[in-house]
């Protein structure tokens, strides 16, 4: 019998290893690097989901042939997420 993925339980369980790592770190947050695509867009909102938007920073990370929609939508989505 194959067991139903549950995504609400998936994004709990990534939001408590994300707060726990982060404790036992003894950082401050978290570095996160945009790209403007879904992968960066999904880490950086479950680390604002995580630890706050106080504890995570994101960094523009383009690739030499990135478009500049990639660029604006990460900018944006920064912003969205109330994140520098």
């Amino acid at each position: 019998m194959t067991k139903q993925f549950d995504a609400d339980t998936a994004v709990q369980t990534i939001k408590r290893f994300l707060t726990g790592k982060l404790n036992q770190s003894g950082l401050a947050g978290y570095v996160v690097g945009l790209s403007g695509g879904i992968d960066s867009a999904v880490a950086a909102g479950l680390a604002v989901a995580a630890v706050g938007k106080d504890k995570v920073f994101a960094l523009l990370l383009p690739y030499r042939s990135s478009s500049k929609h990639s660029v604006d939508d990460a900018t944006q989505y920064a912003r969205q997420l109330g994140i520098e």
